[in-house]
């Protein structure tokens, strides 16, 4: 249990540094105002990523009940459905959400001085999120199977070039939307290699045509799962997407303000996340093998094993939260 935490740990530890990235060179570099974009931007794009949730956490789950149950035909086959409904959703929502982006921002009351800035970054990492869509899905089907080390190294590489790419496409003069394009590529890149990885590794996972097919039986599987997990992440999208726009009452300061807040409280859920997923691989497969008692043993002894990292990392959130805002986000001169 130890092994599959881990990584997983570190995976969601660079996914958080991957989206603090952005609003780390943002604000070293243009100040308040591109962290005040960013933060207009955070619910909508978590509205989008529920939806990536929701489809990769039900493909985890049928995923690691076929591979507990040694099903190689019916895991493949759900995989090859996965594969064409991601694409398929993933175009949809980012076009839909393209379109209405300035309906959504003026719903969030987002500052008039920063509107065109946030709409332009919103907009380029729907572009991204589509293939960002696909990356998730394959990062849940490798853990589903028990390789989570692959999935650490895919978003390594993609915090990596983003990391790079953010000071100089914002130094050559395109500001936020220099962000926003370095994200965008990071997110290629990564879905990329990852589906390079899949093709000549991974038997189980590789996008073979003859299983890209919409099964209207594997279709109903995955919607049964996955949109109970979308609803309950709208939930959350709706608290924060309300919080915005409080924020933005009081100017792009307040609206800044809470983005330095969002940012330390990524790192805090780090572990949260983790365990969700770890707790979807183990007990289902488990439930594949037939052997149900077995995973509440799996759930007490991931409780336990989380408890001590989960009470360190938010003792560490309070002592360190001032000089997180000083040093990450100052005002530019």
């Amino acid at each position: 249990m130890t092994i599959l935490l881990i990584p997983l740990m570190l995976t969601n530890l660079l996914n958080s540094i991957y989206n603090i990235v952005d609003g780390i060179w943002l604000g070293n570099l243009i100040g308040e105002n591109g962290v005040s974009a960013i933060t207009n931007c955070y619910p909508l794009t978590l509205i989008v990523t529920s939806i990536s949730v929701g489809l990769s956490i039900a493909t985890s789950v049928l995923v690691s009940q076929y591979y507990g149950a040694k099903n190689e035909e019916k895991l493949k086959s759900i995989m090859g459905v996965s594969y064409i409904t991601t694409i398929i959703v993933g175009i949809i929502t980012a076009t839909l959400m393209i379109v209405t982006s300035n309906f959504w921002l003026k719903l969030l009351n987002t500052p008039n001085e920063i509107f065109d800035e946030t709409r332009s970054y919103l907009n380029m990492y729907l572009i991204g999120f589509i293939f960002n869509f696909l990356l998730t899905v394959i990062m849940e089907a490798l853990r589903a199977i028990g390789n989570s080390k692959v999935p650490l190294v895919f978003v390594g590489i993609s915090t990596t070039i983003n990391l790079i790419l953010d000071p100089i496409l914002i130094k050559l003069g395109l500001g936020v939307v220099g962000a926003s394009i370095a994200t965008l590529i990071a997110m290629l890149i990564g879905t990329i290699i990852a589906v390079v990885y899949v093709n000549t590794k991974s038997k189980l996972l590789k996008i073979d045509l003859k299983y890209l097919k919409l099964n209207k039986e594997h279709i109903k599987e995955l919607l049964k799962t996955g949109l109970l997990v979308i609803v309950e992440e709208w939930f959350t999208a709706g608290i924060i997407l309300l919080e915005v726009n409080i924020s933005n009452a009081t100017g792009v300061n307040g609206s800044a303000s809470y983005g330095v807040v969002s940012k330390l409280e990524q790192i805090i859920l780090i572990i949260g996340q983790s365990f969700k997923t770890m707790a979807t691989v183990t007990v289902g497969q488990f439930i594949g093998n037939e052997k149900v008692n077995e995973s509440t043993t799996v759930m007490k002894q991931g409780l336990k094993l989380a408890l001590l990292p989960t009470i360190i990392v938010i003792l560490v959130g309070f002592v360190i939260q001032n000089n997180f805002a000083k040093y990450l986000y100052h005002q530019k001169k």
